[in-house]
């Protein structure tokens, strides 16, 4: 018993100093922007981290108020659940966005960001909770390749310090969106289970310990991306 308790502790301390450094990028990233109003991508981070941080509150009280990870109780707060990946997805719906409007100069025509909003929009139709929950990893998992990928477009047409700016910003993402999201996938938790045959609730436990350390990680490079400054 005690040692859920101790990775029930560290799970929550973990993510919660994920919110932490969402909220801390996001005011960095908008107190550069309100000096440099011409880098849109600056505001772009700011409200894409904002609501990130807003959604993963609610997901923390979902998953460890509400549900405390018990699958039989998903549909009963299914709307909660909605709720919080709404914040998620108007993160992502705004940096696509401005995406398309700055990186792409409209080249795209905004078909992505429609594209996004069409399929939230479905993803919030559904009343069954494992429908709702396959849909939405349609707009989820659209925002997790394209914003690494117009990152890794603008590198390849810029050069130098810029070039090199994108690289890691583009690194950033990876590791944040790719990686970090991975991990939380229902599918990663049955592998481990069957590999190591350890309780259910305690790799859930690690694995959202682990998915906010890389995510933290992946935070850091985005900040030296977007906001730090050095030696050109």
């Amino acid at each position: 018993m005690v040692i859920y308790q101790v990775f029930l502790v560290l799970s929550i301390a973990v993510t919660l100093a994920l919110v932490v450094v969402k909220f801390v990028f996001a005011f960095l990233s908008y107190n550069k922007y309100k000096n440099n109003k011409e880098i849109q991508m600056l505001f772009g981070a700011f409200l894409l981290f904002i609501f990130l941080a807003i959604g993963r509150i609610l997901m923390m009280i979902f998953d460890y108020i509400l549900t405390q990870f018990d699958p039989n109780l998903l549909q009963t707060y299914s709307i909660f659940w909605k709720i919080a990946n709404l914040f998620t997805w108007f993160g992502f719906l705004s940096f696509i966005y401005i995406s398309e409007k700055a990186i792409f100069a409209g080249k795209t025509r905004y078909l992505i960001t429609i594209f996004y909003i069409v399929f939230i929009i479905i993803s919030l139709i559904p009343i069954d909770f494992l429908l709702v929950q396959a849909l939405a990893g349609i707009p989820t998992g659209s925002a997790l390749l394209f914003i690494p990928i117009s990152y890794l477009y603008l590198a390849k047409k810029s050069a130098g310090y810029p070039r090199k700016k994108s690289i890691i910003i583009f690194t950033g993402f990876v590791i944040y969106l790719l990686i970090g999201y991975f991990l939380l996938a229902e599918g990663v938790t049955i592998f481990f289970v069957n590999i190591t045959h350890f309780n259910t609730l305690i790799i859930k436990y690690i694995i959202h310990i682990t998915s906010a350390a890389i995510k933290i990680g992946g935070i850091y490079l985005l900040y030296y991306g977007f906001i730090k400054q050095d030696n050109q």
